[in-house]
C-alpha cells in the first residue's frame, strides 16, 4: 500500500469524536463540543445564573457594590449557590475529554459566570490566560477551561477571541500575529468551548442587542489551589459522593496538622475508618 506521507512519523489516527477533540485541543489549544445542553434547559440556566448574580450583588451591600471592585457582570462560584451549576460542571461529554487530558484526578479550580452586556466594556476584554502570571511552557496541560455557551457565541455577540497555538508560547504573540491568526469562537448556545487554560484569549465586544452569557469552569490538576474554597462554601454538601468529593476540592484541602492528615489517610485506606 502506497504511503501518503514521507520523511516524518505516521500521521495521528483519528477515528472517534473524542480523538478529534483531543487533537484539536492539543494542537490548536481549543475545541468545541456541540449540543451539550439543550435549548430548553438553557432557558432555566439563564434565569438561575441571573438569580445568583442578583444574590451576590445583595451580599456585598451596604458595604460596597460589585461595580466598585470591578466585579460587575461576573458571577463567582455559582455552583455553591445552586446545584444546577454542579450538574453543568459534570457533563459526561466534557469530563470524558478532561479525564484523557488531566488524568483521573482533577479539581474545579474555579467557576465563573460571565454576563456580557450589549455595548458595554467587559472586564474580560483584555488579553489574558486563565492561569494568571504563568508565563511558561509545559508539555501537558495544568488546567482546561470549559466555557458553556449559554447564549450564542459569535463576533456580534462578543464571543471569545483566541490566539491559536499561544498555549505553546511563553510570550504574548505580536500584534501582527494576533491580527493575522486570531479567531473568534463561533458556537451555538448549548455548546461547550474547551481550551488549554494557558491559551491567550479575551472576551469580544457585544455589539448585538442581547446579553451574551457564558459559564467558565476551569478544571486543574491537584497541583493548583482553588481560587475560592468550594468545599468550605459547600459545608459538607456532596462530600459523600466519591467523584464530587474530589472535583469540589474536599480531598485537595491541606490538613491543619500532621494528625489531621494521618486521620484522612486512615479514612481512605482502612475499612474501619470509612
Amino acid at each position: 500500500m502506497k504511503k501518503e506521507y514521507y520523511g516524518a512519523k505516521p500521521p495521528n489516527k483519528v477515528n472517534t469524536w473524542l480523538e478529534e477533540k483531543l487533537e484539536e485541543l492539543r494542537i490548536l489549544g481549543y475545541t468545541v463540543i456541540d449540543d451539550v445542553v439543550s435549548k430548553e434547559a438553557l432557558v432555566e440556566v439563564r434565569q438561575r445564573l441571573d438569580a445568583v448574580y442578583e444574590e451576590q450583588k445583595r451580599e456585598v451591600q451596604p458595604e460596597f457594590t460589585l461595580d466598585q471592585i470591578q466585579e460587575e457582570n461576573q458571577v463567582r462560584a455559582p455552583l455553591c449557590y445552586d446545584d444546577l451549576f454542579v450538574e453543568l460542571a459534570t457533563k459526561e461529554s466534557v469530563t470524558e475529554v478532561l479525564s484523557k487530558v488531566l488524568g483521573d484526578y482533577y479539581v474545579i479550580h474555579l467557576q465563573i459566570g460571565i454576563i456580557n452586556v450589549p455595548c458595554t466594556e467587559n472586564r474580560q476584554s483584555i488579553w489574558h490566560r486563565d492561569l494568571l502570571f504563568s508565563d511558561f511552557v509545559i508539555s501537558s496541560p495544568l488546567a482546561i477551561s470549559a466555557m458553556l455557551c449559554i447564549d450564542d457565541f459569535n463576533k456580534e455577540s462578543g464571543g471569545t477571541f483566541v490566539v491559536p497555538f499561544s498555549h505553546s508560547e511563553e510570550q504574548m504573540p505580536s500584534e501582527q500575529f494576533v491580527e493575522k491568526y486570531g479567531v473568534t469562537i463561533e458556537a451555538k448556545a448549548g455548546s461547550v468551548f474547551l481550551m488549554d487554560s494557558m491559551l491567550i484569549h479575551k472576551a469580544g465586544y457585544n455589539s448585538s442587542q442581547n446579553v451574551r452569557r457564558g459559564l467558565n469552569t476551569i478544571y486543574s490538576t491537584g497541583l493548583l489551589k482553588q481560587q475560592i474554597s468550594l468545599s468550605a462554601m459547600m459545608d459538607g454538601k456532596h462530600a459523600e459522593d466519591p467523584f464530587l468529593n474530589v472535583l469540589l476540592g474536599y480531598d485537595a484541602n491541606p490538613s491543619e496538622n500532621v494528625l489531621e492528615w494521618r486521620k484522612r489517610r486512615y479514612n481512605k485506606l482502612s475499612p474501619e475508618g470509612k
